[in-house]
């Protein structure tokens, strides 16, 4: 940003400045004026006889200047910044970015520059650059950010820097028009400085978010690798385009696959849902008839919560227990129900795939097990709770302050969270569902678990993750009755609002 973006007035102790009288005590002060126009007046005024007459600028006529010794002083800056300089000198302003600083990648600052001194005997005006926002990638692409004034994030004060809570955090700071501009900027910036600096930034980024995932994935040469799951997974070893990354996943040789292969990864790109290679990779690898392959493949699956090993574990368990037609059969039925019964199955089988001692468990079914989305959960929840409940029995959970407080009690419901291992299986074995298997997830802090009693029996349950509601469930399952519902939306808005403190 240029100096004269922003008008200024800066008065200087005469007696502290480079002047020919240096050694004497005199009874002045210089008051200099710095107009956003470029120009540029200094007089001397006697201190016991100043009369602050209003100045007006020569050249533009403008009369209005900041005070460059409030904002020199650290209590200045308590106030929301947008608040404190206009808007459009705010906005004016442009970052810098230095390039492969240690382990950071790039690190970008927004300053603004504030006259402190003048230097009488040259006429130059001296600078101190206060920093407003600190933005870091590092090489594993993390976005580090440091705001060092006081934002206006839509009525929050300065305690939103206190929140324990990171992701409601991020979530006010992402919605900062302020920020979202420098954030905007910088974008634009490195992707107008890429080539001189080495970096891989396809052209279609629009984000930090976008920046980082290319400086963590170089190799990835298309913006549609943004839409794909689990990308560490596939080779780093050369550069990957879309089409090499397809013929890794793609183990099969018939031409059928290969084309509704790729009309899949079309439809799932088209719609910006995200690409869970893991499930074709075991689907081609499990399932040896090619038209059950292509069967399976244009069924709406909810394939979001893909992580590395999920699918490949769950092709193992239903190759152990059915037919290829019956596995086509039980993939349809959990395709036309809610997405849970699969989420919950495949989360729990990854749980119980591995014993203490890191070993597989073969899965072994008294009576034969039917081709039916029902059955299918509940023997996995059944594995689970065989395998889990001496393991709960001496887990402990903790919580936050924050993380107590929607514990309530009403006239119509009190709330509770599980604080033992074997409080959440007992939950579990009277809703008749998976809650077991929430242990480390809460530990962890990735989820909440709180339950709704009346009259101290367990009515139902919610999973909240990332300040949202992920299930809501009764036993076996079952929906929520209506007045249910209207209770914890009520509930919901009184705690977990991102607008509530």
């Amino acid at each position: 940003m240029q100096t004269s973006a922003i008008p200024w007035k800066i008065k200087c102790d005469f007696n502290t400045l480079p002047t020919l009288f240096h050694g004497e005590t005199l009874p002045y002060q210089a008051i200099t004026y710095l107009c956003s126009c470029s120009h540029q007046y200094t007089y001397l005024e006697n201190k016991t006889l100043a009369n602050h007459q209003p100045y007006r600028c020569p050249i533009c006529a403008n009369e209005t200047f900041l005070n460059a010794n409030y904002f020199l002083k650290p209590f200045s800056w308590y106030d929301p910044i947008e608040k404190l300089f206009p808007k459009e000198i705010l906005y004016a302003l442009e970052p810098t970015i230095i390039y492969g600083q240690g382990q950071y990648k790039l690190t970008s600052h927004v300053n603004l520059k504030i006259p402190y001194t003048i230097n009488l005997l040259r006429n130059t005006i001296m600078y101190k650059e206060h920093q407003l926002l600190e933005l870091s990638i590092d090489n594993q692409g993390k976005i580090s950010q440091l705001l060092n004034v006081n934002f206006d994030f839509y009525g929050y004060d300065k305690d939103v820097y206190d929140f324990e809570d990171d992701l409601l955090k991020e979530s006010i700071i992402d919605n900062c028009t302020l920020l979202t501009l420098y954030k905007r900027k910088i974008v634009a910036m490195i992707k107008n400085t890429k080539t001189t600096h080495n970096l891989e930034i396809p052209d279609e980024c629009t984000s930090m978010n976008d920046i980082a995932f290319f400086i963590k994935y170089p190799y990835l040469k298309s913006y549609e690798f943004i839409y794909w799951k689990s990308i560490e997974f596939l080779p780093k070893h050369h550069s990957l385009t879309v089409l090499d990354a397809l013929n890794f996943i793609n183990i099969r040789k018939e031409k059928s696959i290969k084309k509704v292969l790729f009309q899949h990864y079309k439809q799932q790109i088209q719609h910006k849902k995200p690409f869970a290679f893991h499930y074709i990779y075991a689907l081609l690898h499990h399932i040896k008839d090619p038209n059950i392959i292509i069967q399976i493949l244009h069924l709406p699956l909810d394939i979001s919560g893909d992580s590395s090993g999920s699918w490949e574990l769950f092709f193992t368990f239903l190759t152990s227990h059915f037919d290829e037609k019956r596995i086509a059969h039980l993939l349809k039925q959990f395709a036309q129900e809610e997405d849970y019964w699969l989420v919950d199955t495949m989360e729990l089988l990854s749980e119980v795939s591995y014993d203490e001692n890191h070993k597989n468990i073969h899965y072994q079914a008294n009576n034969p097990l039917r081709a039916n989305y029902k059955e299918v959960h509940d023997y996995v929840v059944h594995m689970h709770s065989s395998l889990y409940r001496q393991t709960l029995t001496h887990q402990t959970f903790t919580y936050t302050p924050k993380e107590l407080t929607p514990c309530i009690r009403t006239a119509t419901y009190s709330v509770h969270v599980p604080y033992t291992g074997l409080e959440l299986f007992e939950w579990g074995e009277k809703m008749h569902n998976c809650l077991a298997g929430y242990d480390r997830a809460i530990l962890s802090k990735n989820k909440l678990i709180y339950g709704f009693f009346k009259e101290d029996e367990l009515v139902f349950a919610i999973e909240i993750q990332e300040r949202k509601i992920v299930q809501a469930k009764s036993k076996y399952n079952t929906e929520l009755l209506s007045v249910e519902k209207d209770f914890l939306n009520s509930w919901f808005e009184q705690f977990f609002k991102v607008n509530n403190k």
